[in-house]
């Protein structure tokens, strides 16, 4: 899939190996998947080991300015809660 969306950066974080750094995310079951664009979560929740789902995941984002991502990422309250699960700002401490 990195192959496919090279601008893409993909992270694996286990979280029996990296629980400390995790252990404010709420982990309900796997795979749980978040999707960022800059600092603008865009989804976080599980999502089945089906590649096509995530690939038109993907691709939706993909086609979304920086601008329609922002607008997406804040329009509904539960969006607006993932926005604390910022993966970015947590790996780059």
């Amino acid at each position: 899939m990195a192959d496919d969306f090279p601008k893409a950066a993909f992270r694996w974080l286990d979280i029996e190996d990296e629980g400390d750094l995790l252990e404010d995310y709420d982990v309900e079951n796997f795979p749980t998947l978040l999707i960022q664009r800059n600092d603008d979560v865009l989804f976080y929740g599980v999502m089945l080991p089906q590649h096509h789902h995530l690939r038109r995941l993907l691709e939706t984002f993909h086609e979304q300015t920086a601008e329609e991502s922002h607008a997406y990422a804040h329009k509904t309250a539960e969006r607006q809660g993932w926005q604390a699960m910022n993966l970015r700002r947590l790996l780059n401490r």
